[in-house]
This record gives structure tokens, C-alpha cells and sequence, in this order.
């Protein structure tokens, strides 16, 4: 609704170039948070499915874990080029975790990055625990939506929960995070 009252708002008796700008960028943001949310409902409805079915989330190999967030760039229009390496499956207890905080770092991509310049999605798996690379070109262009956004904060918080991080860095034009997490601990069985 919000997209919609802004769209018609900048066809209506032609608006003042800031006012149009400024239109353009709500209806950029509130887009953004639609596809944001989509993204949130859409893992919490796997979780439930998995918790319906009596079940913890399985065990789940990594290039399936980085396909919604693969999907989500193809369609934003950028060429995405996926990494798995690991012998071992991304461990259940991470599933839910790892694909909010996927879902968050491709949105920052969608908002912040160049579409012309493909976008890197790395996964490793080791004894250690899970790895996750996310390497974009950043745009030259002032983005449409407001800056400030909490998506990277939300997945450092949502990491901590599992004793993860979120560790971003710049180079020139190119934007990097990566995500990691240790294996959940295992409970002992006395026997």
C-alpha cells in the first residue's frame, strides 16, 4: 500500500525534483521491507514446518542453504556465483540461523550493491563449524532507500545466540561479510 500511495503520489501534477526524490526513495524502502519480511515469514514458516512435523530442522547441505538467497539476487538482477566446499552438512540447530542472517545480508546486497558486477555467495563446513561469504561490488550511485538500515545488526544478534559473528569489511568498491558459527554443542549421553 505504502509503494502503491507513493507511485501515485509522483504521477500526480508532476512533483518537485526533491519531492520526487523523496517519494522514489519510500517507495525503494518500502519495497525493501516487503521483501525483507517475505524473507523472514518464509524461513519461520520452514522452522514450523520442520517443528510440525516433530522434528528439529535437519541437517542441510550448504549450496541448498544459500539458494533462497541466490534466488533472491537473480531476481533483484545480479549474477550470482555460488562456492560450497565441506564434506559435512550445515548442522541442523544452524539451518534456521544462518538463513535469516542469509536473508538479511542479501537484502543489504539488493539495497547497497551494483548489479553489474557479479555477487559472490561462499560456503565452507569444517570440524570448526560453518562459514558463510557474501562479496558484492558496492554501487556508485546513491542508493534509493535510506541508509542506517538494522539488517546487519539483526544478524549479529541473531548470530551471537549461537555464539557466531558478522565480520564486514570494505576494498575500494567491494563490500564483504562473512558470517561464522561454531558447531552446536553436542549434549553427553551418560551410558
Amino acid at each position: 500500500e505504502v509503494v502503491m500511495i507513493a507511485e501515485q503520489a509522483r504521477l500526480r501534477d508532476q512533483p518537485d525534483p526533491a519531492t520526487d526524490l523523496d517519494l522514489g526513495r519510500i517507495s525503494a524502502a518500502a519495497r525493501a521491507a516487503t521483501e525483507d519480511l517475505r524473507a523472514a515469514m518464509e524461513a519461520l514458516r520452514r522452522s514450523e514446518e520442520g517443528e510440525d512435523a516433530g522434528e528439529v530442522a535437519g541437517d542441510m547441505p550448504g549450496a541448498t542453504l544459500l539458494e533462497p538467497a541466490q534466488e533472491r539476487l537473480t531476481q533483484a538482477g545480479f549474477t550470482v556465483n555460488t562456492d560450497v566446499e565441506g564434506e559435512r552438512d550445515v548442522p541442523g540447530p544452524l539451518v534456521p540461523v544462518l538463513s535469516l542472517c542469509l536473508g538479511e545480508l542479501a537484502a543489504n546486497v539488493v539495497r547497497h550493491g551494483d548489479p553489474q558486477h557479479p555477487v559472490a555467495l561462499m560456503l565452507e563446513t569444517s570440524t570448526a563449524g560453518v562459514d558463510v561469504v557474501v562479496v558484492n561490488r558496492r554501487a556508485t550511485t546513491v542508493p534509493n532507500v535510506p541508509s542506517g538500515g538494522s539488517g546487519l545488526s539483526g544478524a549479529r544478534e541473531r548470530l551471537a545466540g549461537v555464539v557466531g559473528t558478522v565480520e564486514t569489511r570494505t576494498d575500494g568498491g567491494s563490500f564483504m561479510a562473512r558470517m561464522t558459527a561454531p558447531h552446536p554443542i553436542q549434549p553427553r549421553t551418560q551410558g
